[in-house]
């Protein structure tokens, strides 16, 4: 089976299922996974969800179950996401200086262990793969993925919100959202407040 019968939609249905299911398309990923994960990793895979455009890509979400060998009691289950098309490789070539960058967050946090890089892009299957927190989209995922970082963020908020006159110390949050500045790409909080009854 050739990927470019799949992406192209002649090869139906079932070029769909030999690249997402089929034995030597799931061990070339894995293979391509465990290159990015210290030597004497496993990975399993749980597919979760497949987006299909004809003629343009498939983009398939995973759960990636990592088992350090030397301690098989030791796993962790990482989101990872998996592209394949012809243009996987050029767009990726296009983000990579942001994609690093953020990757050099997601190390300098702690976020992106057990995986040593937390993205791929293997020409040869036409595939991109990247794993979370690493997301062109949202580039604060990583800063997001710090538990320390989310309880500073959470204890400003709440400082903010009990300080004496700012006239919501008696107030309850309904709800937050963050937001992300596109000019510089910092988190912004928007919290809606009311008035407590009392």
């Amino acid at each position: 089976m050739k990927i470019a019968d799949v992406l192209s939609g002649r090869a139906g249905l079932e070029g769909i299922r030999w690249l997402l299911l089929s034995v030597p398309a799931r061990n070339a990923l894995k293979d391509q996974l465990r290159t990015l994960l210290p030597g004497g990793a496993a990975v399993e895979l749980f597919l979760k969800e497949v987006r299909f455009k004809p003629g343009c890509k498939i983009t398939a979400h995973y759960d990636a179950l990592v088992t350090n060998k030397e301690s098989p009691q030791d796993q962790q289950v990482r989101p990872v996401a998996v592209t394949w098309g012809p243009k996987a490789y050029a767009k990726q070539q296009e983000e990579t200086v942001d994609l690093e960058k953020i990757q050099a967050e997601a190390a300098s946090r702690g976020v992106a262990a057990p995986f040593l890089q937390l993205m791929a892009d293997p020409p040869e299957w036409s595939m991109h793969i990247q794993v979370s927190p690493l997301d062109a989209r949202f580039t604060q995922l990583a800063c997001l993925s710090d538990p320390q970082h989310v309880r500073a963020m959470l204890a400003d908020t709440y400082a903010q919100l009990t300080e004496p006159g700012t006239g919501v110390e008696s107030g309850i949050i309904k709800s937050r959202r963050l937001s992300i500045d596109q000019a510089d790409g910092t988190c912004c909080d928007t919290i809606r407040r009311t008035r407590g009854a009392g």
